[in-house]
């Protein structure tokens, strides 16, 4: 929710902002809550996406009167299909740079992902400030890219591997902004979560926008193994792939199990917040959010992640004591089985964890990613001599 009560910019901010992110939701939920700060402080704001993300921008799009939606390539698979992939980015950047230049646009700030990079490339051809944030614990290759040369680089973690150490003095840890329904869902709900329902508990099972096959696998089979009493205590709620959510419904119930499936919640940060237990992904948005509600989790990172940065995501987490980590390779049902009796008959443990979690929050990452924006459209304006942003 945010906190902002700016004034509207002057003149010397009048020139709008480009926020460019793409894939995976991952990378554009951050993006579009900044957009969101930024529109609400005054700042014009364009966006830059594929189609693939494009459903991520839910009715800011709309809302937005400059959005340029690319047909973007894939920069993985054999060598033929990354050159075209490659060739169609620089196409893409000539078109974003045309663009650009007739929205009169001050800063772009880029969020990651590959669509990412047209108006990355444009922005250093035309010279225009450009600012990077870096949801994981390794630094994306976009983003690597183009560190040596941002004006400033927000951080969801510190100590973030492969930042170029060119590019250490002008990085800042901000945290991943957060949609307003996870904030209002850190703030109203509390670890009395369990008041009315104290012979229930509730697992909560997700992965991420794209959802997560293995958990739909074994999971069934490792709840089964817990002890009767206890497996038949569980509120289970299970995010699957899209369409998968009668196949895995029908495993519950082989095993005598009842479970909520749906590929998409929109009520999830809710869900989170009254959950005794989240199994999940780590990516950046994910862990995020369960460090702002504050919960015990048992994550799995996914093991095809670019530079392993889920597995580091994770070890951030372990070492504070908020998660349980296991390979997926590892994940079996017998060793899931184990750690989902361990933690679901333990309150204090859960307790323990969840606080750990809520210490990683940064709640207010929103805010401080766009004040860091602010002083660089300052800093732009005083080289215009245009005067100062007001705030």
């Amino acid at each position: 929710m945010s906190m902002f009560r700016h004034a509207a910019p002057t003149t010397a901010a009048a020139g709008t902002i480009l926020i460019a992110a793409g894939g995976t939701g991952g990378h554009v939920l951050p993006a579009r809550v900044v957009a969101e700060r930024l529109t609400e402080a005054g700042h014009p704001a364009a966006i830059v996406s594929d189609r693939r993300a494009h459903r991520h921008w839910g009715a800011l799009a709309a809302r937005l009167d400059n959005a340029l939606v690319l047909e973007s390539g894939h920069m993985t698979g054999h060598p033929g299909r990354r050159l075209l992939a490659m060739a169609r980015v620089l196409a893409n950047a000539r078109r974003v740079a045309r663009w650009m230049k007739t929205r009169d646009v001050r800063l772009v700030v880029g969020f990651g992902g590959y669509p990412s990079m047209p108006a990355l490339i444009a922005a250093r051809r035309l010279g225009i400030p450009f600012m990077l944030h870096e949801q994981n614990a390794v630094m994306g290759r976009v983003q690597r890219w183009f560190a040596r040369d941002a004006d400033a680089i927000a951080l969801g973690f510190p100590d973030t591997a492969r930042l170029p150490a060119a590019a250490r003095a002008r990085a800042e840890v901000t945290g991943t902004p957060l949609r307003a329904d996870v904030l209002a869902a850190a703030h109203e709900m509390t670890n009395d979560h369990r008041e009315g329902r104290a012979d229930r508990l509730r697992l909560l099972i997700c992965g991420g926008s794209l959802g997560a096959r293995v958990f739909g696998e074994r999971l069934p089979a490792a709840l089964a193994r817990l002890d009767e009493d206890l497996a038949h205590r569980l509120d289970i709620t299970h995010q699957t792939p899209a369409g998968e959510e009668g196949i895995v419904a029908a495993r519950y119930r082989e095993y005598g199990l009842a479970a909520e499936t749906a590929a998409f919640f929109p009520d999830l940060a809710r869900r989170m917040a009254a959950a005794d237990l989240i199994i999940a992904r780590a990516g950046g948005g994910t862990l995020a959010e369960i460090a702002a509600i504050g919960r015990a989790s048992i994550l799995v990172p996914l093991p095809i992640a670019a530079d392993d940065h889920q597995a580091a995501n994770a070890l951030h987490f372990a070492r504070a004591g908020a998660a349980r980590v296991f390979a997926q390779e590892a994940f079996t049902s017998e060793v899931a089985a184990h750690a989902l009796a361990r933690l679901l008959a333990d309150d204090r443990e859960r307790s323990t964890m969840a606080a750990a979690a809520r210490s990683l929050a940064r709640p207010h990452a929103d805010e401080t990613v766009v004040a860091m924006i602010e002083r660089l459209l300052d800093r732009s304006g005083e080289d215009d001599g245009a005067g100062e942003v007001a705030r």
